[in-house]
């Protein structure tokens, strides 16, 4: 059934319309048909580009989607990597430090050992060196007062009698004026 027919029969109408697909297809019939012809297989091939189409843009964007996807777990595993060597990487920086640490407290403690046992040899030494002055300086004052008390006893021996000195002094006293005249002295310039 030719598609005019089928219009009419859709629309109901019989009559006049009838007539005037007649005279349409008597006259344009067969290009009519050719028409049809071309556009069912324009739309035939439209339709199928459309499908090639959206089939192509499903692959590739399916393509994309699981280039997307590969590069992400890419990354994530990239970032799960580097994540876990810095983690690593911390706790050997860590412990490098603890070890560091606990050497810079040993060296800490054995200077403070040393210096310890310095200051206590120190201690022990000046100690040492002050009773040993201490011992010197009794000795010093011993021998000096005992050299004090020879002197004092010696200067008490010698020592010269009060009457003697004040005769030796007026003596002198005498001489220095001149007055002092010895007896032999006169004896001798009377003769």
């Amino acid at each position: 059934m030719p598609k005019s027919e089928q219009k009419q029969t859709a629309h109901g109408n019989t009559g006049e319309n009838g007539s005037v697909d007649k005279i349409r297809d008597l006259l344009f019939g067969s290009q009519m048909q050719d028409y049809e012809k071309r556009f069912n297989h324009l739309e035939e091939m439209l339709t199928a580009q459309i499908t090639n189409l959206q089939n192509e843009t499903r692959k590739w964007f399916d393509s994309l989607e699981s280039f997307v996807k590969k590069e992400l777990d890419s990354l994530s595993d990239r970032l799960s990597n580097e994540k876990t060597d810095r983690i690593a990487a911390v706790k050997e920086l860590s412990q490098e430090l603890k070890k560091t640490a606990e050497t810079i407290q040993n060296k800490i403690d054995d200077v403070s050992e040393k210096t310890a046992a310095n200051d206590k040899e120190v201690r022990r030494q000046i100690l040492d060196q002050s009773k040993m002055l201490r011992g010197e300086a009794l000795d010093n004052k011993k021998e000096i007062s005992d050299a004090l008390h020879k002197a004092e006893h010696q200067l008490r021996e010698d020592k010269v009698d009060r009457t003697a000195f004040a005769n030796m002094l007026s003596e002198m006293a005498l001489r220095i004026k001149e007055e002092f005249v010895l007896p032999d002295v006169k004896n001798m310039k009377d003769e």
